[in-house]
């Protein structure tokens, strides 16, 4: 607000310098002319405007029409003594100290528009993936499920006939069990016999005991065999169940992340704007900063010229020296009215950026005493 007052009350100054009332000078003075060289009296007749060219635009520059020799002087050493831009050194410091500051805000402003803009990207991406892989998994999983069925129907058969042949090898083998502890004990009761101990041991049958071994073991290959076959189905059929259930899974797990891509992807989307326009802003800014240079030096140059000019006599041809400082005055003012409005644009999009700090006084360095004690 302070600023803006500032603004305000250095803008009536420079019209009131030039001789124009605020309603005149908005009117007029710094609009755009048809011609250069045009000349228009001012509406209250107190000077003229002409159409010159500033800062490459057509421009009106108010002229005033002193009452004579006197006024005009008069009128240009209160130019040279008022010829300054309010809060210049303020002006002038974060001209010349503000590059680093705007060029680190645009890098910035780049690098987060752009992550963004990337990130859209990747999010955009991936939604289609998941999109294009959740419409396939029905027909994935169907005919995954076909599989199962087909693989789950293959182990009946082989089931019941390891079950069959398992159960035929363990009659066997309680036969082939029993006949070999017989067999082991007949044999021992003959030891015996042989030494004078025991006797009356009977017969055992060795091709009874030999057929029931041979048919036992060859039960138990077959029973064997049977289990193989069906650990290989078995183990088949387990994986395509377990692929099933997987490709499930999978469906319910794509569309949560189906759900967090589209929901990001949203974030993402809505914050562009906002980085979109943060980078716009710090291209202005540079603009701004640019701009206030190249006027700051137009204005500087223009009060060089007026001072110079107004350091030597009007003498008897006043009126066109007069006139042509006048229009450098013109010119000058302009430039300063930007100065203002650029500046009040400038520092409203870096308020984050500090003034200059107040130097300090250095103390005065004490003076030793050099006179002998006692004198």
């Amino acid at each position: 607000m302070k600023l803006h007052l500032t603004i305000v009350s250095s803008l009536v100054l420079v019209m009131s310098i030039v001789g124009l009332s605020p309603a005149e000078a908005a009117l007029k003075a710094g609009e755009t002319c048809p011609k250069v060289g045009t000349t228009e009296i001012s509406p209250n007749g107190k000077g003229a405007l002409v159409c010159l060219t500033v800062s490459g635009s057509r421009k009106w520059i108010f002229t005033p029409l002193p009452k004579g020799a006197g006024d005009a002087t008069r009128q240009v050493k209160l130019w040279t003594a008022t010829n300054a831009i309010p809060d210049d050194s303020l002006t002038r410091y974060h001209s010349q100290s503000s590059d680093a500051y705007v060029q680190e805000r645009l890098t910035l402003a780049q690098q987060a528009r752009d992550a963004l803009v990337n990130q859209k990207t990747i999010l955009t991406n991936q939604s289609s993936t998941l999109q294009a892989e959740i419409q396939g998994l029905p027909a994935q999983i169907s005919t995954t499920q076909a599989t199962v069925q087909t693989a789950e129907a293959k182990l009946d058969g082989p089931k019941r006939e390891y079950q069959s042949l398992s159960s035929q090898a363990s009659i066997l083998g309680s036969q082939y069990a029993s006949l070999d502890r017989a067999r082991t004990v007949n044999l021992a009761c003959e030891l015996l016999e042989v030494f004078g101990v025991g006797g009356g041991c009977g017969t055992f049958n060795e091709s009874n005991y030999f057929s029931v071994k041979s048919q036992y073991e060859i039960a138990n290959s077959r029973a064997d065999s049977a289990w193989q076959t069906y650990t290989v189905l078995y183990n088949d059929y387990k994986k395509k169940y377990d692929a099933s259930v997987a490709l499930r899974s999978r469906q319910n797990t794509a569309r949560a992340e189906l759900n967090k891509a589209n929901a990001d992807l949203g974030s993402v989307e809505n914050a562009i704007p906002g980085a979109e326009a943060h980078l716009s802003a710090s291209h202005a800014v540079i603009e701004n900063l640019t701009n206030l240079k190249v006027t700051l030096a137009q204005f500087d140059a223009a009060s060089a010229r007026v001072r110079d000019l107004a350091t030597k006599p009007l003498g008897s041809n006043w009126k066109k020296n007069f006139n042509q400082i006048a229009r450098l005055q013109g010119v000058a003012s302009l430039h300063q009215t930007a100065i203002l409005e650029i500046y009040s644009a400038f520092r409203s999009q870096t308020g984050d950026l500090p003034d200059p700090q107040p130097t300090a006084t250095p103390e005065p360095t004490p003076t030793p005493d050099t006179t002998e004690a006692g004198q």
